[in-house]
């Protein structure tokens, strides 16, 4: 199945998905960047409808004209950055703030502003201040940052509570994939497939991840 011409079946009236949703657009992004599909009218459309549907309080909902909540935020945020979007613009500028401002005394994140921290909330947020070349260790809050409060929920077994145990009688350990990415300090998309997988000979391809992002991505000639 080519899943990329299959995703892009879903572009409609300039946005991608359902018209009353901002969670699709997004994860849309992230997904055609990864396949290399960045710079499409697809994602161009889906990056100006998220835009146009920022709270004031600068998050984003999952839907329009919804609350805005962190991990939504968050994945809005990587998905801007993804599409080309500056870190000095003001929408992002105004995400960060949002963010800043949702951050609990823990140093944690919940759903909301003002919920109670969970490990999936800390993990996407951590992922989006990697993707704007910050570093969560620097979001301190009472001496402790998203990766500290992100810590205290791993139990024995290597998984992560999603929130302290004994607070919630629906505590499990599902947000266990999200820790770890975040802990790896890498964000949304993960990786790049090679579009093209023939190359011509003496061409090769090369990829090189910075610390902070993809510093290189191209074919190039050589003897090996």
């Amino acid at each position: 199945v080519d899943y990329v011409a299959k995703l892009k079946t879903y572009y409609k009236n300039n946005q991608i998905g359902d018209e009353n949703l901002l969670n699709d657009d997004a994860w849309s992004i992230l997904a055609l960047s990864s396949a290399d599909e960045e710079d499409t009218d697809e994602v161009t459309s889906a990056k100006n409808f998220l835009l146009s549907h920022q709270n004031v309080d600068g998050g984003w909902s999952y839907a329009v004209n919804g609350d805005s909540d962190t991990n939504d935020t968050a994945a809005v945020l990587m998905a801007l950055v993804e599409a080309g979007i500056s870190t000095d613009n003001d929408a992002i500028k105004k995400a960060v703030i949002y963010l800043h401002n949702a951050q609990n005394d823990d140093g944690g994140f919940g759903w909301m502003t003002g919920s109670t921290s969970d490990s999936g909330s800390d993990a996407w947020a951590i992922s989006a201040i990697y993707k704007i070349g910050q570093q969560p260790t620097d979001w301190e809050k009472n001496g402790n940052n998203p990766l500290t409060h992100l810590q205290s929920l791993q139990d024995n077994d290597g998984g992560f509570w999603w929130v302290k145990v004994g607070t919630s009688d629906f505590n499990n350990k599902a947000m266990t994939a999200y820790a770890v990415i975040a802990l790896a300090g890498k964000s949304y998309p993960l990786g790049y497939y090679q579009k093209n997988t023939e190359l011509p000979d003496g061409t090769y391809h090369l990829r090189i991840e910075g610390k902070n992002g993809t510093i290189c991505d191209a074919n190039v000639a050589g003897d090996t």
